[in-house]
């Protein structure tokens, strides 16, 4: 049942232009904790921006690689 529903996101991911979208459409299908680790990559660093300046409601927590 969570595979389909995660494959079922990852489709409606690949639609979507901007971070910002993808961001939001993740928090809206995702009942209960959001939570995205950081590596302080560029990559991570991107998305945590984002994550950060829409305020959504995602906790950040940070890996020591």
């Amino acid at each position: 049942m969570q595979h389909a529903k995660a494959a079922k996101l990852d489709r409606a991911l690949e639609g979507l232009a901007t971070l910002e979208d993808r961001v939001n459409s993740i928090r809206a299908a995702i009942d209960g904790t959001v939570a995205f680790s950081t590596s302080f990559g560029i990559e991570d660093q991107a998305i945590t921006h984002a994550i950060a300046t829409m305020g959504a409601n995602i906790d950040i927590f940070t890996l020591d690689t």
